[in-house]
């Protein structure tokens, strides 16, 4: 986050970016970054709510961890993913800011 902190202070126009300029790349993959890290907020709380529904289920008897373990994990993938989505578009704005 730190690098879209500096991408910020290296906009010195209140302009739109050029098209295709390295700015507007940047700025895309930034945006990019910030859509997927609310994806990724949103689904930890898919989690967190299906973690304690799934406590209920099983306290109940009406399901067994071995059931929900499957939906469980299928989530986890899907955050582990975009996880390194993110984190490979940071890389890149990190190094494209020496391009600026």
């Amino acid at each position: 986050m730190f690098a879209l902190l500096l991408l910020a202070c290296a906009l010195d126009s209140t302009e739109p970016a050029t098209p295709g300029s390295p700015t507007a790349v940047q700025a895309e993959v930034a945006g990019s970054v910030a859509d997927k890290s609310i994806r990724l907020a949103e689904l930890a709380a898919k989690l967190t709510a299906r973690m304690d529904k799934t406590r209920q289920l099983v306290a109940e008897g009406r399901r067994t961890p071995t059931e929900e373990q499957a939906e469980i994990q299928a989530m986890i993938a899907e955050m582990e993913a975009l996880e390194v989505e993110i984190q490979a578009e940071v890389a890149s704005i990190e190094a494209g800011i020496s391009q600026l």
